[in-house]
């Protein structure tokens, strides 16, 4: 009988947190409101160019960062609606997602939540169940290589 080996798809990413935010507001606002609670100071970049496992090229969702440097945590806010997809098609009700990423993301996702859930016209800000995101890793491995300027899309 041959044994069985069991993959652990949390493997790489227990450092991340991931959060969703429901509101009507466009992005760039959203983020204004986020910069006035202290210590925010997300930047737009450039869009995140991610291929959505049932499309056949890659499509541009809206981008912002944050690193914050005294914790050592990097904040990306992304929005989770295109006219043609979704990036986490699971959740899509959410309209923005945030990536929290670091050393130990834990401590400051909870406040980071509870300042974006006192924004008027925000209505749900919680966190994300990363092993109900099918295609969670490669979402992640995508993230990191367009941090980096080598992801090819």
């Amino acid at each position: 009988m041959v044994k069985k080996i069991k993959l652990d798809a949390d493997y790489g990413t227990e450092d991340i947190s991931v959060l969703g935010i429901s509101s009507p507001m466009p992005d760039y606002k959203l983020v204004w409101h986020i910069n006035t609670m202290h210590p925010y100071n997300f930047v737009k970049k450039n869009d995140f160019p991610f291929k959505p496992i049932k499309h056949d090229k890659a499509i541009c969702f809206s981008y912002y960062a944050f690193e914050d440097g005294m914790n050592y945590l990097n904040y990306c806010l992304i929005s989770n609606k295109n006219e043609a997809a979704f990036l986490i098609p699971e959740y899509k009700k959410l309209d923005y997602i945030c990536f929290i990423s670091g050393t130990n993301p834990e401590k400051f996702v909870h406040i980071f939540k509870e300042g974006v859930k006192k924004i008027k016209n925000v209505a749900l800000a919680m966190e994300l169940d990363k092993k109900k995101i099918k295609g969670f890793r490669l979402l992640i491995n995508d993230l990191e290589l367009f941090k980096l300027n080598k992801y090819k899309g």
